[in-house]
């Protein structure tokens, strides 16, 4: 049965430069055992992303600009600019404090079936 994977990247530094952190890279390693063998892996341009991918598949991932991006309503944009003014953690703070905004821990996310069922990947 084919199954698509899309999982969110690990920790990373987000104060300094754009790639994992130990804590994300020993996450990854955990979380690939859990995983299957991949035909094929595509991330976004985001070092942090493409670090992911290659850990989690051992595969070097097609990069895709598309990948990685957060489409939010009017409303949902708005409501993440007040938000991110005023919470400590800034941006991820704003995606954390929106609840319709579905977010996932680090190398987690969803498995979508040839049915199109949706089942949650925990790590």
């Amino acid at each position: 049965m084919k199954r698509i994977y899309v999982l969110r990247h690990a920790n990373w530094d987000f104060l300094g430069k754009d790639q994992l952190n130990p804590e994300g890279i020993g996450k990854c390693k955990e979380v690939a055992k859990k995983l299957p063998k991949f035909d094929l892996v595509i991330s976004s341009n985001r070092d942090r992303t493409i670090e992911t991918a290659k850990i989690l598949s051992g595969k070097e991932p097609k990069i895709d600009d598309r990948a990685g991006e957060l489409a939010m309503t009017e409303e949902q944009v708005s409501q993440f600019n007040e938000i991110r003014k005023t919470h400590p953690c800034g941006a991820i703070g704003a995606l954390l404090a929106i609840p319709e905004l579905k977010n996932y821990d680090e190398a987690e996310g969803f498995v979508i079936d040839e049915n199109l069922n949706i089942k949650e990947f925990l790590a």
